[in-house]
């Protein structure tokens, strides 16, 4: 039997993900974009996996590395694994039970009596008939598995100024925030849980002035990518007759224009303030994403986050 598990993803103009300890260690911060709460921060992207900073909603995570041109954001899903359904019950176990019992009964009566070389005898006999006859089968679990990476290129951001990247614990949202000349831009992710999806957002403090390509891969060798529906699409199965699994991406455009190969341009109004704003989420396949964008979803995130996250002492 084999079991399939779907991620979705939703992609925006504002991004997020934290954890990490780079060299030197965080410094203490009150957010730069109006957060109060306690930060971490750094003045540079992740150079390596343990470095990028982590989201998650307790069934789906990721790790933003937080590169300014090339951006990889790694995600994870919390039922792919090398595993498959399975029973793990030894069959005609329990007739090996009692003499198991008896091996440790004499086990400890000979450490009673001061023998300590007859008494390992019998505990190394009780050990060796219950992994052949009574333990679990396989004896070991399998392996929790990446489910792939969203990879995101910025052209001309290669020289950007005024870096940082940042994690607030208060409100479970990543931010990288640089300049490239006289523009700002700014990318936060956060995982919602009532949406179950991952959501980051892209922006700009000056229209007509965010571009990307965005692309998803897994290390899955069986993995493919392709465009369906308007949305980014990355399939594949873990192993042979192992899990299969499936991850979208749908990008919300504002202000701009979004293409996917195969699917026919499409153009939406700018908004009033001069921001140009992209939202890209991904969600699990058991619910669709979120249709209403960046700002509900966040706001519906926030709210949850305060409800459960323990208070943090003065």
């Amino acid at each position: 039997m084999t079991q399939c598990t779907m991620a979705a993803m939703l992609l925006a103009v504002l991004v997020g993900w934290v954890l990490a300890a780079d060299p030197g260690g965080p410094a203490p911060s009150t957010g730069p974009y109006g957060g109060a709460g306690p930060v971490l921060w750094y003045r540079q992207p992740a150079a390596k996996w343990e470095q990028a900073l982590p989201i998650g909603n307790g069934r789906m995570g990721a790790m933003v590395f937080g590169g300014m041109a090339d951006e990889r954001i790694q995600f994870n899903e919390d039922t792919l694994w090398t595993g498959r359904p399975h029973e793990y019950q030894h069959e005609g176990a329990v007739k090996f039970l009692p003499r198991i019992r008896q091996l440790l009964q004499e086990m400890r009566q000979f450490e009673a009596e001061g023998k300590p070389k007859e008494a390992g005898a019998k505990q190394r006999e009780a050990e060796d008939l219950a992994g052949k006859e009574f333990m679990s089968v396989p004896l070991h679990q399998k392996a929790y598995q990446p489910f792939g990476d969203l990879r995101i290129k910025f052209p001309g951001h290669e020289a950007a100024a005024d870096y940082r990247r940042d994690l607030d614990l208060d409100t479970a949202v990543a931010s990288v925030c640089y300049k490239v000349g006289d523009v700002t831009y700014l990318r936060q992710a956060f995982a919602s849980h009532p949406d179950q999806a991952l959501v980051l957002q892209v922006s700009a403090d000056k229209p007509g002035k965010v571009s990307f390509t965005a692309k998803v891969d897994s290390p899955h060798k069986s993995a493919a990518a392709r465009a369906a529906g308007g949305q980014l699409v990355l399939a594949g199965q873990v192993e042979e007759g192992g899990l299969k699994f499936e991850a979208r991406v749908r990008i919300l455009v504002q202000g701009g224009r979004e293409e996917v190969p195969g699917v026919p341009r499409r153009r939406r109004h700018g908004l009033e303030q001069g921001l140009e704003d992209q939202f890209l989420g991904a969600t699990p396949g058991r619910r669709p994403c979120p249709q209403d964008g960046h700002r509900s979803a966040r706001g519906e995130h926030r709210a949850e986050h305060v409800r459960h996250a323990p208070a943090v002492p003065d």
